[in-house]
């Protein structure tokens, strides 16, 4: 019963293989494995049974030789998976060389049936012939090992591991079932079902095949073979009885079996006669529609619609005969179809075509799936309103159908097939054949094409992105707002752009391009109301004025007319809700913007409006930053800045510089006695007054003044030597002890002189040298000036 139950252990596992897909190498080794297997155990099965009355002898070297077979085909399942190569399959030749000597009587040398026992001498030839295979095996194991310590992939490292451990099964059981007792209780055997349950195990466990999947198609046709036979035996039955003759089973299965091998037959010629008889009338013609219906098919996505469209059309032109096809694909500017991809069989040049979106071709396309001959469109009662330029692209493009292109009820484009190579009509199957491969790949072309559509309108607006960032970061806006119209000229048409802000009841250009003549320069102000912007602002979305010659309704109308302006666009700017002014754009054309390039531009107003707000908001905070709040003059952070400047300038240039520190004498009693208001407006008095002489002409030396703390100022002269400093310095001081005595504060003002570079060379060190000839002047008693170098 052993060789019965290995037997049957194999049945699932062949069911499983054969019926798995999809089909790979190692899959065929291990079905041509598994059917010697069966066939070994089921043999010794017949032997040790007498079930059938076979010659017992020819049974013994039908099991040598299964034993033979299924040790080699195991060898080559190990080998797939250490070596990608088939190569020839050398081992088989010790297999035919013991079929040979089992048919010359040579092996086994002696066979001895008594008594219902069978005892096999398997003599010398025998073990000549099994000692090759054992050492190819030994290499396999050898071989096996270093890949499962070499892998790094769990499931390889599983498979390997089931198979070392069968190996190590199958070699021991099978060396007992060289003994007597071995050969008595069918000991190799057990070891074939051992492997059998181990394989199962490792199949169902650890998914070695998809065992779900192919189990339900063996079970399918396992339910259709009992249904045919059922069917069978009920007609053989049924003619028993009209026919009136008896039912021999034997006759039946022979019946039985001759049906499956008509029916397999059958199967295998059909394909290959109908494929035969296609060729027969249709030529090469047959090839490119298989190929064309496998390519539908197998089309889940669209990578480049260009290249798959031209691998598409060439198909569909192979398959029909036609010389030329063409996709047409609705464009985003008009909605009009256009032709994007053209195959010529002739390698003629392209006929564009373009059939505009309110054409009656569009509108009978889009009723149905049927397309339009050229004699049909010749018969369009609308035939007179198709535009002269539609009518010449059809008509030189020589079109004999146009095909509707459909997803989901919609006309999402048109493949228009040219004349036939010989002149011949397209048949009912031709056009059929094509309007099955285009509803296959409509939706495909459709997400592509909006995919692409898509893709485009992002890298503008990355483009645009990337200029604003350039131009928000500047602090010269207008220098960068050049680069940017340049660029967005090649999206929309412009030849005056300008970006506007609101400032209370004005509007303030903060830049602009134009290739024609401007009446506004960066910086204007002009008034807001009665502007587009005013208006674009207030409705919070953008304002078109397609043609300004035949209409405006404007302020700054009549000026753009004279700029030579046709058309305009006021796009509103808008930040947290609030209206900040306007991104207006004007073409010398008229009716210049269309429908897309307003979309474009209106999600464009909003992508850089909160960098351009941010610029300024940044411009602002920076300008603040160096003021002092109090008295508006810069503050000791700008000095520092605008000091280092000047030494590295006087470094690489050469000349002289100043720098004077002036501290209020008295300041303190004044704030105590009068309080802190009091001293907050001698502070903003003084700093007008210092303003005033280094600034507006109150000094012939001209020089930048700066809070540098408490009461203490700070003013750089650029240019000026010690003299002239000293002078303007003196007279400085002169000004203010005038100015307070009037006002009767008791405050006066000490200065302290430091020159580049008789005083230093850095900026510490003549601020320095400063406050030092400030600190003498202050126990010189005040109200005075002193040099850095004096003393």
């Amino acid at each position: 019963m052993i060789p019965l139950a290995a037997t049957i252990a194999y049945v699932p596992l062949l069911l499983v293989s054969l019926f798995h897909r999809p089909w790979q190498r190692q899959q065929g080794y291990f079905v041509l494995y598994l059917i010697p297997a069966m066939l070994w155990s089921l043999s010794d099965f017949f032997l040790r049974s007498e079930l059938l009355h076979i010659n017992q002898s020819v049974l013994v070297k039908v099991i040598i030789c299964m034993t033979f077979w299924v040790v080699i085909q195991f060898h080559y399942i190990l080998k797939s998976f250490y070596s990608k190569s088939g190569g020839i399959p050398l081992a088989f030749l010790s297999l035919f060389a013991l079929i040979a000597l089992a048919a010359l009587n040579v092996v086994p040398h002696d066979i001895d049936i008594s008594q219902g026992k069978t005892s096999v001498d398997y003599g010398l030839w025998t073990i000549l012939g099994a000692a090759p295979i054992l050492l190819i095996v030994s290499r396999d194991v050898l071989l096996l090992a270093r890949k499962r310590k070499a892998t790094t992939q769990l499931s390889e490292r599983n498979q390997i591991t089931y198979l070392l451990v069968v190996i190590l099964t199958g070699a021991t059981l099978l060396g007992f079932a060289l003994t007597k007792f071995g050969v008595s209780y069918a000991v190799a055997h057990l070891g074939n079902l051992l492997t059998a349950l181990i394989l199962l195990y490792a199949t169902a466990a650890h998914q070695l095949l998809d065992v779900g999947a192919a189990f339900r198609r063996a079970l399918l046709y396992v339910w259709l073979t009992l249904v045919a036979v059922f069917t069978y035996l009920l007609l053989f039955w049924i003619a028993s009885e009209i026919l009136e003759f008896k039912m021999d089973w034997l006759v039946v299965i022979v019946g039985i079996a001759a049906a499956f091998c008509c029916i397999m037959l059958v199967s295998a010629v059909s394909a290959a006669s109908r494929r035969a008889i296609e060729e027969l009338f249709t030529g090469r013609r047959y090839d490119y529609r298989q190929r064309l219906l496998q390519f539908v098919i197998s089309i889940y996505n669209i990578a480049d619609l260009k290249e798959f469209s031209a691998q598409f059309l060439s198909l569909l032109c192979h398959s029909t005969g036609a010389q030329n096809a063409w996709l047409l694909l609705p464009t985003p500017e008009d909605g009009a179809f256009r032709s994007q991809v053209h195959f010529s069989d002739d390698k003629k040049p392209e006929n564009p075509i373009a059939i505009r979106p309110d054409s009656p071709l569009i509108e009978r396309l889009a009723q149905g799936t049927a397309p339009l001959s050229q004699r049909e469109i010749r018969a369009l009662p609308e035939l007179p309103s198709l535009q002269r330029e539609e009518k010449k692209s059809i008509e030189s493009a020589r079109i004999e159908l146009l095909f509707p292109l459909r997803n989901e009820d919609r006309l999402i484009g048109i493949v228009a097939m040219g004349k036939k190579k010989r002149g011949e009509s397209y048949t009912f199957e031709e056009i059929e054949l094509v309007s099955y491969a285009l509803s296959s790949v409509s939706p495909g072309i459709e997400r592509e094409h909006l995919r692409e559509q898509l893709l485009a309108k992002e890298r503008s607006l990355a483009l645009v992105n990337d200029l604003m960032l350039i131009m928000t970061s500047s602090i010269d806006m207008s220098e960068a707002f050049d680069r940017f119209s340049e660029l967005l000229g090649e999206v929309v048409p412009i030849d005056w752009a300008a970006i506007s802000f609101a400032d209370e009841d004005e509007l303030h250009i903060l830049a602009f391009n134009s290739t024609v003549s401007a009446p506004w320069q960066p910086q204007d102000r002009l008034p807001l109301a009665g502007t587009g912007t005013e208006l674009a602002m207030k409705q919070q979305r953008s304002v078109y004025e397609p043609d300004l010659a035949k209409a405006h309704a404007f302020s700054t109308g009549e000026s753009h007319l004279k700029q030579g302006l046709r058309s305009i666009i006021y796009l509103p700017l808008v930040y947290a809700g609030k209206s900040l002014g306007s991104l207006t754009l004007g073409s010398r054309y008229p009716q210049a913007y269309k429908e897309n390039h307003i979309r474009l531009l209106e999600q464009l107003s909003l992508q850089i409006t909160p960098p351009i707000a941010n610029s300024q908001l940044y411009v602002q905070a920076r300008e603040k930053a160096r003021l002092d709040e109090l008295t508006g003059l810069f503050n000791r952070r700008h000095f520092d800045e605008r000091l280092r400047e000047e030494i590295n300038r006087h470094t690489r240039d050469g000349g002289t510089l100043s720098i004077l520190m002036l501290d209020l004498d008295k300041f303190k009693v004044h704030n105590d006695t009068f309080g802190h208001p009091a001293g907050d407006e001698l502070l903003k008095e003084v700093s007008t007054l210092m303003k005033n002489y280094f600034g507006m002409g109150g000094s012939s030396t001209r020089g930048e003044v700066f809070r540098h703390g408490g009461d203490e100022f700070a003013v750089l002269l650029a240019d000026a030597g010690t003299d002239e400093s000293y002078e303007a310095a003196e007279h400085l001081r002169q000004e203010i002890d005038s100015v307070m005595y009037l006002k009767s504060t008791g405050v006066t003002a000490s200065i302290g002189l430091a020159a580049y570079p008789a005083s230093g060379v850095t900026a510490i060190a003549l601020v320095s040298m400063a406050d030092g000839a400030l600190y003498r002047a202050k126990n010189d008693g005040g109200n005075c000036t002193r040099l850095a170098a004096e003393g």
